[in-house]
């Protein structure tokens, strides 16, 4: 993902270390206390690195299990095989969710962006609360609604089965959160992965998008 949290400090480490019993045994320690500060260091260092580049769990697994069924503005279900040679933004989302709502407008434009391009996709799912049973008729309804509401006309897809997001989760990419955005190369490996939304989302989703589009 491409903003990692801040690794969190236990408490039990956020405690304050007790004091050495004498000077000449905190001094004698210091050059230690320095190669853990280093090394800490290069950790941290490492851990910034991975998340600049959003590659996230799963990076570089095949997505080999896509069922969806089309929901609005779609017409043919997509599998995986119907996917590949193509850049796919795989975006996971419910007219519920804050963030979803939020991101959606930015998702509309990028869409309206990219779509001349016959070798890119933005498949959207749109997805009932989490626990809730699957009601097409539901779905689609309030999924409509919600588009109108931008005068939005875009495919959107459903996971009925959540056959989808089972084949993410067992490749450890799926966080059970929305919404989240999986990016896939044209052979259907995962490359990026967003969680959530965040002003500037948009922008390196683009960034990563013409950066695999340029890929041969």
């Amino acid at each position: 993902m491409s903003d990692s949290p801040t690794p969190s400090v236990p408490e039990s480490e956020a405690e304050s270390s007790p004091q050495q019993p004498g000077a000449d045994q905190s001094a004698s320690s210091w050059p230690f206390v320095v190669i853990l500060g280093a090394l800490a260091l290069v950790v941290a260092l490492m851990v910034a690195n991975q998340g600049s580049d959003s590659s996230g769990p799963g990076s570089g697994s095949v997505v080999a299990q896509v069922r969806l069924v089309p929901l609005l503005y779609a017409q043919e279900p997509l599998g995986a095989d119907s996917l590949r040679g193509e850049v796919v933004l795989l975006n996971f989302w419910g007219t519920w969710c804050r963030p979803c709502r939020d991101e959606f407008p930015h998702l509309y434009a990028l869409y309206r962006k990219l779509r001349p391009r016959d070798d890119f996709r933005l498949v959207a799912v749109s997805c009932l609360p989490p626990g809730e049973p699957f009601d097409v008729k539901l779905l689609r309804e309030e999924t409509q609604a919600f588009l109108d509401q931008f005068n939005a006309q875009m495919p959107i897809y459903a996971d009925p089965e959540q056959q989808t997001r089972r084949e993410l989760d067992r490749l450890g990419a799926w966080p059970g959160a929305y919404p989240t955005t999986v990016l896939l190369d044209r052979q259907g490996r995962i490359r990026y992965q967003w969680v959530g939304y965040r002003p500037g989302t948009e922008v390196e989703m683009e960034q990563q998008i013409l950066k695999l589009l340029a890929e041969k």
